[in-house]
């Protein structure tokens, strides 16, 4: 991006050019720079039924169920990480809980 910088001898209208200039620029970068945000912030999808179904298993409250929701915003996300036997950030009987519902 250029940088104007004024020179002494110049009046204000004959900057307003160069200033309306940097203006443009700087909202094409605005712009630029909320378009890589969107790209790589995007809202998860959260699958319809999926926390009342897990409020429905016995142990598991609405709170953890809005944490569980929060990592793993679908039904199968959750699946894919309890069949590989990866390390879920839940208390042990938490996660035997949604293994026996959802690993059979």
């Amino acid at each position: 991006m250029k940088v104007f910088i004024p020179d002494k001898a110049m009046s204000m209208e004959e900057m307003i050019p160069y200033l309306k200039e940097a203006i443009v620029n700087l909202v094409f970068e605005i712009d630029s720079i909320n378009k890589r945000i969107d790209k790589i912030i995007q809202p998860k999808y959260i699958e319809e039924g999926f926390y009342e179904e897990l409020v429905d298993i016995k142990k598991i409250g609405k709170e953890t169920a809005e944490d569980i929701i929060a990592i793993y915003p679908n039904r199968e996300s959750l699946i894919n990480d309890l069949k590989s036997k990866k390390k879920i950030p839940f208390r042990n009987d938490i996660v035997k809980l949604l293994e026996k519902k959802y690993v059979k």
